[in-house]
């Protein structure tokens, strides 16, 4: 596992789950193999949940440390930008 500096605290992942969920390469060789359709949408299906459980990750250390400090200085605008955030995130 490694750390990804976010905020001021780390966000743990294991270094091998961000290059499977940010590189297509998988997929890609699928379709390029003539793999069966419904392996395909397995493994997209599976990517995509992978996306929003990293994205869930940064969402939470976003809210515990960056959020924290602008509402610590008084900066409650930040309060539309979760609100935006999460929005786009379906919440």
């Amino acid at each position: 596992r490694a750390v990804v500096p976010h905020g001021t605290t780390g966000i743990f992942m294991d270094p091998h789950e961000i290059c499977n969920v940010c590189g297509p390469e998988g997929v890609k060789a699928m379709i390029e193999d003539d793999r069966y359709c419904g392996d395909v949408l397995t493994q997209l299906a599976a990517a995509e949940s992978a996306v929003r459980a990293v994205s869930r990750m940064v969402m939470q250390d976003h809210l515990k440390t960056c959020v924290v400090e602008r509402i610590q200085q008084g900066d409650t605008e930040v309060v539309d930008e979760v609100m935006d955030l999460l929005r786009k995130f379906g919440a």
